[in-house]
């Protein structure tokens, strides 16, 4: 699964302009502010998940390691110690997807319609 991200991450934009738009036809939200946001979500998960694998891999083994001892489950260690941590890798995923979507026209002109269109756009 972690190989078809990466994979995913450096498909141009170019290539999934025309399955995109077919499934939102499909889904009858194409030309709507609901398919921009749905685009937007979809094309930001692949980046935000490899930001995300790569800043827990380089959290302490030993930390967790001492949590299990300490008898934690998975869910109490997620939410005690590996929550916590987050807060940098979060503060860059909203920095990083606010001025990808806010820098994005194609997506912008190809997936909005004539009454939601971007800041960008218009």
């Amino acid at each position: 699964m972690f190989a078809l991200l990466l994979f995913g991450v450096f498909m141009p934009m170019q290539v999934v302009l025309l399955p995109m738009s077919q499934v939102l036809g499909w889904l009858r939200i194409a030309s709507s502010i609901w398919g921009l946001i749905a685009v937007h979500v979809l094309a930001g998960v692949a980046p935000t998940t490899l930001l995300f694998h790569n800043y827990y891999v380089g959290l302490p083994d030993e930390l967790l390691k001492a949590a299990m001892l300490d008898g934690a489950s998975f869910w109490q260690i997620f939410r005690r110690i590996v929550l916590p941590l987050s807060g940098p890798i979060l503060m860059v995923t909203l920095i990083w997807q606010f001025t990808s979507i806010w820098n994005n026209f194609l997506y912008g002109v190809v997936f909005s319609g004539a009454d939601s269109k971007p800041i960008t756009v218009g």
